[in-house]
């Protein structure tokens, strides 16, 4: 929790947590399974807590309506004082003062109730599927009961200091509060549900330090106007945390930041969508009601194209497969159709064309990363870009060959000098896998020091132990290390692992991560055999309508091998003309069928050789380098591929651009090898045990 939460707001969080944990069980057991809680409780305590917010309201509202009859709803959200409203006769608590004793009435009342909130709210509780859970409630003889607890006078939902019944003064609980309640719930459920809970929820030590890197640097620069976007927003953690950041950190007013997101899963989306608005953040544009927090596919729908964003945090799925967005995103030729995943880059003749940005269809993590990019600010619009800090998992780092979409999206972003550092996150740092994580810096605009160089921080081994594992999650990134974390990219050089200190840091330029690779040919070489016999297989391969055909070519080859000197040569060249002098009819594919069944690759035979004189290149023994950028490729070649194979040539039009970052290549530390004494002593320790 922020170091400005009060003790009172955290105290009330957690009373209300355990409150509203407990309803689950006091209402709904017996007449639910356990995994359907979170479907039923996370919707009503939206609905309770906009219903708080709305009370004190609640008559200057119905004074509208019965004086204009039909207001309008920019009227009524100034009389709210958030931007929704309610215009039924109807709340929660005179729902459940006024309950008939027929559910179905009660049921009709609630359906009325909910139809009066403004299309913001009826959107939210649309995604939770409302109307099924609350027929479920009242089939079951539970929505009365439900309703009750939630407007408990014991318990404080509101904004609001209240008193409870025997005179204690209950505490208001403010919208950060309320936030915090919300996203503690929603670990809970998913936790309880054995679901994963990560991908909902990133750790907020993660977010924290995301949104320090991305604001800190230019925090004396920031613009009048903020906007930040994150195309894979959840729950809207990243969103919540990163005005957290701005207002309580830095000082930034809360009305002039603005935020934006996309999210496919509908509850999670409304989840997101409800906690903006209990916070009194806007989901929509003020003019146009275009939706802020929009619920789609960010790879199939570019719902934001065309606008740009000063800050961008995102924990996109890694791992998972875009077959289903592909239709959208490549066309039936295979051609890319969706601009933000092409990319201009230079081959190695220096020809700039247009290439494909898509990874494999696997794993499309990296499409988010070119949305992102694809929504960066130009320096003619804010001074310093665009900031960006992601979390991708270690196959964006390395995975693909050159010239392949990964290799080219990691190209365009080192070529560009848009990625200011790369820090590898401790294993097990989240709550749904424990592979290792890292977290990318982008900037559209570097620091001039940070300027074609790019610092990679392992910060692996830099952890605190968690007392109890949260799913897969066993540890955190503490307060104290996130701080020397943001020292170590703030000093920008090389550091080095201490005792008490495990971290360590590296800047290289952007050439150490690019690299050309270059194809390796050798001549073929063939042995040539005088034996018709050889001929045999020439039926095996051919389908039943090309046995004639084939019969006859057969024959005629045949008769050719058998009146030559019978033997074998090692010069195709000399075999050919052999063959074709007892039968000048032979054309090319007679011939291609003589090399086909009648010669094998020898070493010690003579080059194979081309029309124009040149050697034909042996498909076997084809190699490929990768020779580092800031290598002469032929000074490389001289020295690591000619004094093994003498006869080998580059083939200079095949040579393709490729970029990868392993931070295995440079953070690598070798365990000690356990000495052999040590293990006697374990093997003879593990046998008494047995015994």
């Amino acid at each position: 929790m922020p170091d400005t939460t009060s003790s009172a707001i955290a105290a009330t969080h957690g009373r209300m947590v355990s409150y509203i944990w407990g309803i689950a069980d006091d209402c709904l057991r017996d007449n639910f399974q356990r995994g359907q809680y979170r479907d039923i409780i996370l919707p009503l305590l939206v609905l309770r807590r906009m219903d708080a917010l709305l009370e004190p309201t609640k008559a200057d509202v119905e004074k509208e309506i019965e004086e204009t009859g039909d207001p309008d709803g920019f009227v009524l959200s100034d009389i709210t004082g958030y931007n929704f409203y309610n215009t039924s006769r109807w709340t929660l608590q005179r729902l459940y003062n006024n309950a008939p004793d027929n559910n179905d009435l009660l049921l009709r009342n609630i359906l009325d109730y909910i139809d009066g909130y403004s299309p913001n709210v009826k959107d939210i509780l649309t995604r939770f599927n409302y109307e099924h859970l609350l027929s479920r409630l009242a089939n079951t003889d539970r929505l009365l009961v439900t309703i009750g607890k939630f407007v408990d006078p014991n318990y404080n939902l509101t904004d609001r200091e209240q008193t409870a019944p025997d005179g204690t003064i209950l505490p208001a609980l403010t919208n950060i509060g309320m936030g915090y309640v919300f996203e503690e719930l929603l670990r809970r459920f998913n936790e309880e549900n054995n679901e994963d809970a990560g991908e909902h929820f990133t750790p907020r030590e993660i977010i924290r330090l995301m949104c320090r890197l991305v604001f800190e640097p230019v925090k004396d620069h920031l613009p009048p106007l903020i906007s930040i976007y994150d195309p894979a927003c959840g729950t809207g953690g990243m969103l919540t945390q990163a005005i957290d950041y701005l207002t309580q950190q830095l000082g930034f007013e809360q009305q002039y930041i603005s935020v934006y997101g996309t999210e496919v899963n509908p509850e999670t989306y409304a989840i997101c969508k409800s906690d903006l608005l209990i916070k009194g953040i806007a989901t929509e544009e003020p003019a146009s009601a275009k939706d802020r927090i929009h619920w789609g596919n960010t790879l199939s729908e570019n719902h934001f194209g065309g606008t740009r964003f000063n800050f961008m945090l995102s924990n996109p799925p890694y791992g998972k497969s875009w077959n289903a967005e592909k239709p959208k995103i490549v066309g039936a030729d295979g051609a890319v159709i969706d601009d933000r995943f092409t990319v201009s880059l230079p081959d190695a003749r220096g020809n700039v064309a247009l290439e494909r940005a898509t990874p494999r269809s696997s794993d499309g993590q990296l499409l988010f990363m070119m949305e992102m990019v694809n929504k960066m600010k130009h320096t003619d619009e804010w001074k310093e870009g665009s900031r960006i800090a992601t979390i991708q998992n270690g196959s964006a780092l390395f995975t693909g060959d050159a010239g392949s979409g990964e290799s080219n999206i990691r190209r365009y972003l080192v070529e560009n000098d848009l990625v200011d550092c790369i820090v590898q996150l401790p294993g097990n740092i989240f709550y749904n896998t424990g592979i290792t994580t890292y977290l990318w810096l982008l900037a559209g605009k570097k620091e001039e020091r940070h300027c074609g160089k790019i610092m990679l921080i392992d910060a692996s081994r830099l952890f605190t132990p968690l007392r109890k594992n949260l799913g897969n999650k066993n540890c955190e990134i503490s307060p104290e290390q996130a701080e020397v974390i943001y020292r170590a990219y703030e000093r920008f050089e090389d550091v080095a692992p201490a005792d008490d200190c495990p971290l360590e840091a590296r800047v290289f330029t952007t050439d150490e991560f690019r690299y050309r690779r270059i194809q390796i040919e050798r001549p073929l070489r063939l042995r040539c055999f005088y034996d018709s016999n050889r001929l045999d297989a020439m039926l095996d391969d051919v389908k039943p309508k090309q046995r004639e055909k084939a019969l006859a070519q057969q024959a005629m080859l045949r008769s050719a091998l058998d009146a030559c000197p019978q033997g074998c040569c090692d010069d195709f060249q000399e075999f050919a003309d052999t063959v074709k002098h007892r039968e000048p009819k032979l054309k090319k594919a007679d011939l291609a069928a003589l090399r086909k069944y009648c010669c094998e690759p020898c070493p010690d035979a003579r080059p194979v050789l081309l029309p124009d004189g040149t050697p034909e290149p042996d498909p076997q023994l084809r190699d490929f380098e990768n020779v580092p950028a800031k290598e002469n490729i032929n000074d490389y070649f001289s020295r690591e591929v000619l004094p093994y194979a003498p006869d080998a040539w580059i083939e200079h039009s095949e040579t393709k651009i490729g970029c990868e970052i392993s931070f295995t290549k440079y953070f690598y530390r070798p365990e000690r090898m356990r000495d052999a004494d040590e293990i006697m002593n374990d093997l003879r320790e593990a046998s008494q045990r047995a015994e």
